[in-house]
């Protein structure tokens, strides 16, 4: 296995502070902005729908551990969960991606670089988070099956008298290829040299956003130099 290891602090997402009539407004642009990636990771139907359609899947875990404890993650408005948020370079859209309470995940997407450039964190007490864990991965070809990994996460989290939480945390890239791939194969009814390898990166290097051009710029030119090098 491999891995690579850095520390990340907690950003608490911040509240809107808009009034109601502006949330109304507003929240059709919003959502629009942002589409939903489904796991698959047990719909094989909708896995090979997604392949002839011209998209790429790609799978992997979400292991998600705090003050030494895997921590199960749920589905739920109201349930604890963490999501990545990613960004595809290529045209900046972005895409939030439901993972299965293990941390298994399936998703169907577009070739191109993506950056998990949030991680959605909710808590049942205090609400919502985020952690900017800089991470990324590139799907190179349409029509292929990627494995990029396991991120796992080490987090220690402390909750103050009113409830909210400061928490760091510690992501990590491991492969776990040997492991997964007949499992996945199996459940796919695929054959195991048919996956391709596209682990996922942690470079402390990427911009914790991308919202200028400049640190755009500065975060492609830097991903492509690692994949082009991979």
């Amino acid at each position: 296995m491999t891995a690579i290891r850095s520390w990340k602090y907690l950003n608490r997402a911040a509240k809107n502070l808009f009034p109601l009539l502006a949330i109304l407004v507003l929240a059709p642009v919003l959502t629009s902005c942002i589409s939903t990636a489904r796991n698959l990771t047990d719909d094989s139907d909708k896995t090979q729908t997604a392949l002839s359609e011209g998209k790429s899947v790609v799978f992997g875990r979400i292991h998600w551990s705090e003050n030494g404890k895997e921590k199960k993650i749920g589905k739920g408005m109201f349930d604890f969960y963490v999501k990545p948020s990613l960004l595809r370079l290529e045209d900046k859209s972005r895409t939030l991606c439901d993972v299965a309470e293990n941390g298994d995940f399936a998703w169907a997407l577009n070739p191109g670089t993506y950056v998990i450039n949030r991680m959605e964190y909710r808590d049942t007490w205090s609400g919502n988070y985020f952690f900017l864990p800089q991470i990324a991965f590139r799907i190179s070809e349409p029509q292929k099956t990627y494995y990029i990994g396991t991120l796992a996460s080490e987090v220690e989290t402390k909750r103050d008298l009113i409830g909210g939480l400061s928490m760091k945390a510690r992501f990590h890239i491991v492969d776990q290829s040997d492991q997964v791939y007949q499992d996945y194969a199996d459940r796919n009814d695929i054959e195991q040299n048919a996956i391709l390898k596209a682990l996922m990166v942690h470079e402390k290097g990427l911009p914790r956003t991308f919202d200028t051009t400049a640190e755009y710029n500065i975060g492609l030119q830097l991903l492509n130099a690692i994949f082009m090098g991979m």
